[in-house]
């Protein structure tokens, strides 16, 4: 040390310096060619781990400190510091997050199978309605692959467990119900008899009914099988309560209910109609079957004028019309059968016992027995039918539309387009004179070119069973059978026209209308008629039944009015309105004029009654005034008897608020 000046040596200035100068700092960019770092290995390169410095020694102040590897403490990993009771928590959460994401992953699947499966139903439903069973193997695959691979997810061993979780659970079980029970369907039901010789049969175009018959019979126990596998899915799904669902739940659930209540309904009349069509075509025996032919032209309360009669006769399949003949050969029945409701003579009083009265009562089996004791009395000679059937110009125009056009001796062809409009218009103009007997012997010939057209093949038999359907759904066809059993299963079938109940669960809610004509003209075929319900609260439904006659001022005489008093073309009509016993009547107006009516009572339900005259190109309405008694509150359904031109019928919600009606006192 000399003066003021430092060695640049001493270590004690250089720790009192500030920074070193800059020639003296460390060259940061050379490394030591130390041993280790010759000795490190090929590969990427790895950093350094920091290191600690030791403090310098106190007796070698001057040399350099080396840096050597830190000693590692001993210790644990961030995860062995959790203790065992945290993990297991930790564990169980992972696995309700997986098992949480995985249901949702299933219900994902099950959804989506289930919504294919609808769609799949949908064209089931289509090809099916409109005669187009040969799409019924192929639809019914389609169906089975989204069946299956919905009640596969709610199969799912998780599914199964999370299904009983409080709340959740309940969803999920009601989801695989939906999907259990359409996977039954399929499997039991629709793939069955998919491959049936009866749906063979059907798809075909080139079978007959003989051919029909025999694959029902070859087919019962699918058939049976089927029906048990819909009845335990509609069962299953029928118990499950929709309150307190998840929205897109109880909208799958309330769908498969409705969708599964019709399935088995539908499946019910397959395994009926199994049953009861082989021996109404003489399967085992022959059997005779009394054909009434309804004209609606003029309008009873089955349908029509019992205008003709036909005795067929059916054997293995083949029907034969072994005769035919007008209402003038009937006989008169002075007593109705035993099988014939009392109200009957009751209501219609001596009226009825005249064949062209013979069905004033809307109840058809009322009408056949009466009308199958006046054959048996006069042109049967002693011959009683096994069953009537009845049938009316738009029926024939439906059977015509699958067996095809048939055509008469003077080269006049009869098709599913014309029918209706020759056998209840134009026929009377061109057999316009007192005498009818051409024009019933026209009638007989069309009856039996048709009945011999559908016993022969070359036409698709299950089109002609989809027709059939169709007018028995309508009204237009309806048969009574003379065995008990048959008769029921008929009834079943909705077929057998009979009145119903009136103590049905929706009797109460339910009005049927039927008219009659009383002036002897065929004017009916001019007639539309629609009927409304308009429910209000206070003092009960309003019905509204307009009619409005187009008939033409050149209406051949035998076509018109007969009534001495009235134009030729002016209609004299009788109504029927048939209620439960718990609606009364407060006033009925025609033309806002007060108008008189009858109460009376037939087969349990208040019959009532009035006349109206409807004039040409005009429009009357009748307005009946419902009041209610305990157990009524609103008319939600409509029944009408066929008439030349279908009745438009519409039920209307309450006028008063807009809120459903409850019962009211009848005042």
């Amino acid at each position: 040390m000399t003066g003021d000046r430092v060695d640049p040596e001493d270590p004690a200035a250089q720790a009192d310096s500030d920074e070193p100068d800059e020639a003296e700092k460390p060259d940061e960019a050379e490394k030591p060619d130390g041993p280790e770092e010759a000795e490190k290995p090929d590969g990427p390169a790895v950093p350094d781990e920091p290191v600690a410095a030791e403090p310098m020694d106190s007796d070698a102040p001057g040399e350099p400190v080396e840096w050597v590897a830190p000693i590692v403490a001993d210790e644990k990993p961030r995860w062995r510091r959790i203790p065992p009771a945290g993990l297991a928590v930790i564990g169980i959460v992972a696995v309700l997050l997986c098992a949480v994401a995985w249901t949702g992953f299933k219900a994902w699947q099950l959804d989506r199978s289930i919504s294919r499966a609808e769609v799949d139903v949908s064209y089931l439903r289509v090809d099916l309605g409109s005669g187009r069973f040969v799409a019924f193997a192929p639809d019914t695959d389609r169906l089975q692959v989204d069946a299956t691979a919905a009640s596969s997810a709610s199969h799912d061993p998780i599914w199964v467990m999370a299904g009983h979780l409080p709340f959740v659970g309940r969803n999920l079980r009601a989801a695989s119900v939906v999907a259990q029970s359409l996977s039954r369907i399929v499997n039991g039901a629709l793939v069955p008899l998919s491959t049936s010789h009866t749906f063979t049969i059907a798809a075909s175009d080139n079978a007959g009914v003989s051919n029909l018959l025999t694959a029902l019979g070859e087919d019962s126990a699918s058939i049976a099988a089927a029906v048990a596998a819909v009845d335990k899915a509609n069962a299953d799904v029928a118990a499950l309560h929709t309150g307190g669902l998840l929205g897109f739940v109880r909208r799958r659930v309330v769908s498969a209910q409705v969708k599964l209540s019709r399935a088995s309904t539908q499946v019910r009349d397959l395994s009926a109609l199994s049953t009861v069509a082989p021996a109404l075509l003489g399967q085992d025996k022959p059997r005779t079957i009394l054909l009434m032919f309804q004209t609606p032209a003029e309008e009873r309360g089955t349908g029509g004028l019992i205008g003709a009669w036909g005795e067929l006769r059916t054997d293995k399949g083949a029907i034969s019309l072994l005769d035919f003949g007008s209402l003038d050969s009937l006989a008169k029945v002075p007593v109705p059968p035993a099988g014939v409701s009392r109200d009957i003579s009751a209501d219609y009083g001596s009226d009825v016992s005249l064949p062209q009265n013979f069905n004033l009562s809307a109840s058809f089996p009322d009408a056949a027995q009466i009308f199958g004791a006046s054959w048996t009395n006069g042109p049967g000679q002693g011959v009683v039918p096994d069953a009537v059937v009845s049938i009316d110009p738009v029926a024939l125009g439906h059977m015509l539309s699958a067996i095809g056009p048939v055509k008469t001796s003077n080269g006049t062809e009869l098709n599913a387009t014309n029918a209706s409009d020759t056998l209840q218009k134009k026929e009377y103009y061109t057999f316009p004179g007192a005498d009818q007997g051409p024009r019933i012997a026209f009638l007989g010939e069309v009856t039996r070119a048709v009945f011999a057209r559908m016993t022969k093949p070359g036409y698709a038999v299950g089109a002609l069973g989809r027709k059939i359907a169709q007018s028995a759904g309508t009204g237009d066809l309806e048969i009574w059978s003379a065995d008990p059993t048959a008769e029921a299963k008929w009834v079943q079938m909705g077929v057998g026209g009979n009145l119903g109940s009136p103590t049905a669960p929706d009797a109460a809610n339910t009005v049927r209308l039927a008219l009659n004509s009383l002036d002897g003209s065929k004017l009916g075929a001019y007639l539309t008629t629609s009927f409304t319900s308009t429910n209000v609260c206070s003092p009960g439904p309003l019905l509204t039944i307009t009619l409005r006659s187009t008939a033409p001022l050149d209406i051949p005489w035998y076509a018109g009015t007969h009534l001495a008093g009235l134009d030729i073309t002016t209609m004299k009509l009788s109504y029927s309105l048939y209620l439960a016993p718990a609606w009364g009547v407060k006033s009925i107006t025609t033309a806002g004029q007060p108008s008189a009516f009858s109460a009376q009572m037939e087969g349990g339900w208040r019959l009532i009654r009035g006349v109206i005259d409807v004039p040409r190109t005009s429009t009357r309405i009748i307005a009946v005034q419902l009041v209610a008694s305990a157990g009524a509150s609103e008319i939600t359904k409509i029944l009408t008897e066929p008439e030349a031109s279908q009745v438009a019928t519409n039920v209307q919600g309450n006028v008063t608020d807009g809120t459903a009606c409850t019962a009211q006192p009848n005042g």
